[in-house]
C-alpha cells in the first residue's frame, strides 16, 4: 500500500513540475491540469498554486473559478499557500468581492483560523488599501 501511495504522489510532483514550468503559457498549465486528472492523479496544493498564478497571468477568472471549485472539492481551501493564491488571482482580475470571499472562507473558518500577521492576511489588506476598500483608523 505504501508503495502505491508513494507512486501517487510522485506522479503528483511530475505533473506538478510540468505546470509550474508553464506558468507563463497559462493555456498549457490548464492543458496539462486537466489531463492530469483524467489520468486519475488528484492535484495537491502545489499543483492548485501553480495553476491559479497560471490564471492569474492570463487574468483568466472564469479559469480561476472552475479551478476554485476543484480546490474546494479537493478539501484544500484551508491550505494557507493555496487561499493566499485564490485571493491573488480574484483580485488581479478585479473581483474584489471574490477575493473578500476566498479570503473569509480560507482563512477565517474556525479550523483554519489565520492571524493577522502572516502573509495571506497581509496580501488580502493590501489589495483592499490599493483599491481603497479599507482605510487607515
Amino acid at each position: 500500500m505504501e508503495i502505491v501511495q508513494q507512486d501517487a504522489i510522485s506522479k503528483c510532483g511530475h505533473w506538478s513540475t510540468m505546470i509550474l514550468a508553464h506558468l507563463k503559457c497559462g493555456q498549457k498549465a490548464l492543458g496539462l491540469l486537466q489531463q492530469m486528472q483524467q489520468e486519475g492523479v488528484q492535484p495537491d496544493s502545489v499543483t492548485f498554486v501553480g495553476v491559479l498564478k497560471a490564471c492569474a497571468s492570463m487574468v483568466a477568472i472564469g479559469e480561476g473559478r472552475c479551478v476554485h471549485r476543484d480546490i474546494i472539492q479537493s478539501g484544500l481551501e484551508c491550505d494557507v499557500f493555496v487561499g493566499s493564491s485564490l485571493v491573488s488571482i480574484y483580485a488581479k482580475c478585479g473581483s474584489m468581492e471574490d477575493a473578500w470571499r476566498a479570503f473569509n472562507k480560507s482563512f477565517f473558518r474556525e479550523q483554519c483560523f489565520v492571524k493577522e500577521d502572516t502573509e495571506p492576511f497581509g496580501k488580502c489588506r493590501n489589495v483592499y488599501f490599493q483599491h481603497g476598500i479599507f482605510e487607515i483608523n
